[in-house]
Parts: structure tokens; C-alpha cells; sequence
């Protein structure tokens, strides 16, 4: 476990990386996703909440994790983004279970719903 403790920045910088690519990699998905399941008179409106959220929580987080370090200290930050990014993978589940279009639309009325 020394790994966990080190002061190595070529290390910090490659998990950084990782765990950028893989929780910000899905964002051409449901881009993607979006366009293809959704009428085109409500592109606008889809892509708006959609990326109304992605604002609000891009603003929230580097709070919420400097909260944290603050608290609890700067490792604990990773340990709650390994969290947050494990919990990310929740939808893939769920999307093994359903079929794509079936969950999207799901998705996608519960959209419509907030707006």
C-alpha cells in the first residue's frame, strides 16, 4: 500500500489522467445517445439540460473535493473520486439489463419530465 501514500507526481498524474478519461470519456456517448433518440424540435431543449448539468456539477465538485482535503485530507479526494467514478458505472449495468433504447428513453422522459 505504500503506492497509495507517495509523494510521486509522474504517478499522480497518471492516475489524474485515468480517472479523467474514463469518467469524461462517456460524454460522446450520451452526446451520441441524445441526438439519436430524441425528435429534432427537442435538441435544444435536451442538449440545455443535459448540458445545464454537466455546468452545475463541473462548478460543485472541485468545491466539494476541496471540502474534503480540507476535512479529511488531499488523499481522501481520490478515494471519493474512485467512489464517484465506480458509481458511474451503475448505468452500464443497468444498460446490460435493458436494451440501449429502451433505458434511453426511460432517460429521456425523465428529461422531459424536469423540463
Amino acid at each position: 500500500m505504500y503506492f497509495l501514500n507517495s509523494v510521486n507526481i509522474f504517478l499522480l498524474l497518471v492516475v489524474a489522467f485515468l480517472l479523467g478519461a474514463f469518467t469524461r470519456g462517456t460524454t460522446p456517448v450520451i452526446t451520441t445517445l441524445f441526438s439519436e433518440l430524441s425528435h429534432r424540435d427537442h435538441y435544444e431543449k435536451v442538449f440545455a439540460v443535459g448540458e445545464t448539468f454537466l455546468g452545475i456539477t463541473s462548478a460543485f465538485a472541485p468545491v466539494l473535493m476541496g471540502i474534503i482535503a480540507d476535512k479529511f485530507g488531499i488523499v481522501s479526494v481520490f478515494y471519493v473520486a474512485s467512489v464517484l467514478a465506480i458509481f458511474a458505472i451503475i448505468p452500464v449495468a443497468i444498460l446490460r439489463k435493458q436494451s440501449a433504447k429502451k433505458f434511453a428513453v426511460n432517460y429521456l422522459t425523465a428529461i422531459y419530465k424536469l423540463i
